[in-house]
């Protein structure tokens, strides 16, 4: 019935593993999408050198910074100790859900409309560089 190994339907995920790797996740997440659009806000600087494309952008790599830094400490403080996030710990103090979505309310919907409206100035602009 298996060809190459045995199939995963059988495999019951230990949460002592799966939690460390889940939280390592949320973090680099946060991480990976900060520096990408860090990099692109880097490389659009290279295409034009007015003071108002130099303010929009850097004004775009300061707010990733700032989500980077805000992301990865919401992550990593949700709980203490941080074991707790993945195995019942009696002591165990966490952020209660209800400020915990309004973390994730501002950060998913209150910056990145912002940085949506940053992003289509910046691709209307390239647009009439190019044409």
């Amino acid at each position: 019935m298996w060809r190459h190994g045995r199939g995963i339907e059988g495999l019951i995920p230990d949460p002592l593993t799966m939690g460390p790797l889940i939280v390592a996740d949320g973090v680099l997440w946060v991480w990976g999408l900060c520096m990408i659009r860090i990099s692109v806000a880097l490389m659009l600087l290279r295409l034009k050198e007015s003071r108002w494309w130099r303010w929009t952008l850097s004004a775009v790599v300061g707010v990733q910074i700032c989500m980077v830094i805000v992301g990865t400490t919401m992550h990593l403080v949700m709980c203490r100790p941080i074991s707790a996030r993945w195995a019942p710990t009696p002591e165990a103090t966490c952020i209660p859900p209800a400020q915990f979505k309004i973390y994730g309310f501002v950060y998913s919907g209150g910056l990145e409309p912002c940085l949506s409206r940053q992003a289509a100035a910046i691709r209307c602009t390239c647009w009439l560089i190019m044409f």
